[in-house]
């Protein structure tokens, strides 16, 4: 197959601009940062579950952003993004009472022990979500 050039000025794309970004806290993590993993509409948990058996959970964001790979290289994303953070009890407890459609900050705050509980003494990563009023 050869490499033709066209003329393709005046066309555009019906490919969606915006794409799909997956947060996930250990290449947080593995960056040694925190701050804002997305600020846009919270669009509820995803269909499907994951390779674990477990839900994650959807967002539009509404602003420009930054994730990580699995290296810790930032990766930004911009607003219109599709983005879906892995989930874990922490998030999953915060985000429990959230209606979707509702305009959130999800904010990576690190990993802490976990106090009690049959893994207590492990860490596990922690969240605050900021709802917009």
């Amino acid at each position: 197959m050869t490499n033709v050039a066209y003329n393709l000025e005046g066309f555009e794309s019906t490919s969606p601009k915006a794409s799909l970004v997956f947060q996930n806290p250990k290449n947080w993590h593995t960056a040694e940062a925190d701050g804002v993993m997305v600020m846009g509409i919270y669009e509820g948990p995803c269909e499907e579950v994951d390779q674990f058996g477990k839900t994650n959970f959807k967002f539009t964001s509404n602003t420009d952003g930054l994730s990580f790979d699995k290296d810790g290289n930032e990766k930004p994303f911009v607003a219109g993004t599709t983005v879906i953070i892995n989930t874990s009890s922490n998030i999953a407890s915060k985000l429990k009472n959230i209606e979707i459609g509702t305009e959130v900050a999800v904010i990576y705050l690190g990993q802490n022990k976990l106090r009690s509980g049959p893994y207590k003494g492990k860490n596990a990563y922690s969240y605050d979500v900021l709802v917009k009023k």
